[in-house]
């Protein structure tokens, strides 16, 4: 599953776009899935420190708009704006937010059980029982919200800009001085390759699970959909400190398009593969042959005919088994002498885990 970008190679299409509100969604999502971000812990443990007890129980009624789905709200939430935004603006923008398209909005994720996947874009289409049991699951204050949402939706938006409003005065405004200007640098340096590369380059280097087609773009997600950017609706790009290993998608056309991308959060080995990649390296070792010869890989290179002697298997066997492992990436085979030896990559083996993770939570 994916969302494809069509972009037709017009730079025009795509606008690097300077987002304190997104950057404050992506701060509130670390502090809620902390399991997502673990080398934010102590950021995490700081912020909330900070919080006064009436605004952080106010985050914690909030928090499935931002929990394991963002609220297209909480991104870019008007085409209007210029591509450099303060909070304020964007906090104004929200409050003019049409009501019932913001409601409808807020209640995706209630649209579903917890836990459930949710796609961007989807319309719950569940009655208000339905989904004030699905609230309920969540705990009184979240079903408290979701039953302002359906009986005084007005007084839901004025409290949600009123708590990113707090937000901004206990912690967020410090935070954002301080992150501003390496975000500042992003947008400039985006707007640079966009104009030398194009922005099928561009968007390809964003980070993990994000490739070129063509003259497309796809982002391996837990969703399907397709992002067609226009002059009248371009494709906002918005860099983040704390987002990552997500990269951001919103593709629903009732709301700005957006990318939200991780920028000096790279994978160890300078970068993280495919997950098509991963998924044949995690199958090559489910097959229990395969995994007993790479243990015997790991700290020794040996031939096809020491390896059938330590398994019993014969070298056929073993031959083909080393195959898979090989085109899987995760051996290596160097000529010693009249030898084939061959050796288990451990800088592969090693990302696996970190592959695995970024790609269950791209």
């Amino acid at each position: 599953m994916a969302v494809t970008v069509r972009l037709d190679g017009t730079s025009s299409l795509v606008l690097p776009t300077l987002s304190p509100l997104a950057e404050l969604g992506a701060a509130l999502h670390v502090l809620t899935r902390l399991d997502h971000h673990l080398f934010l812990a102590d950021w995490r443990t700081r912020v909330l420190g900070r919080l006064p007890g009436p605004l952080d129980r106010e985050r914690v009624a909030l928090e499935f708009l931002w929990d394991g789905y963002r609220a297209n709200f909480l991104l870019v939430v008007s085409d209007a704006l210029p591509p450099v935004r303060t909070l304020d603006d964007e906090l104004a923008a929200l409050a003019a937010v049409p009501t019932e398209q913001l409601t409808t909005e807020a209640l995706q994720p209630l649209g579903t059980r917890l836990g459930e996947n949710l796609s961007p874009g989807h319309r719950p289409g569940e009655g208000p029982d339905q989904l004030l049991s699905h609230a309920r699951a969540r705990g009184p204050a979240v079903e408290d919200v979701a039953r302002g949402l359906l009986e005084d939706p007005a007084r839901v938006q004025r409290r949600l800009v009123d708590f990113l409003a707090g937000c901004r005065d206990a912690f967020f405004g410090e935070e954002w001085a301080g992150l501003r200007p390496t975000l500042a640098r992003s947008v400039d340096e985006a707007t640079r390759l966009l104009e030398a590369r194009g922005p099928t380059a561009l968007l390809a280097g964003l980070g993990h699970g994000v490739r070129a087609s063509d003259d497309d773009v796809v982002i391996d997600k837990s969703f399907t959909a397709t992002m067609a950017p226009s002059p009248d609706q371009p494709l906002h790009l918005v860099p983040s400190l704390l987002c990552h290993p997500h990269v951001i998608a919103q593709p629903n056309p009732r709301w700005p398009l957006c990318l939200q991308y991780p920028v000096h959060r790279r994978a160890p080995t300078g970068g993280l593969p495919p997950l098509e990649v991963t998924a044949a390296r995690l199958e090559a070792l489910a097959d229990p042959t395969r995994l007993r010869l790479a243990a015997l890989l790991a700290n020794e290179a040996r031939s096809t005919r020491e390896l059938a002697g330590l398994t019993g298997l014969t070298e056929p066997t073993v031959s083909r088994h080393l195959t898979v492992l090989r085109e899987a990436g995760l051996v290596e085979v160097r000529q010693q002498g009249h030898f084939r030896l061959h050796d288990l990559d451990l800088d592969v083996v090693g990302d696996l885990g970190h592959a695995l993770r970024a790609s269950l939570l791209r």
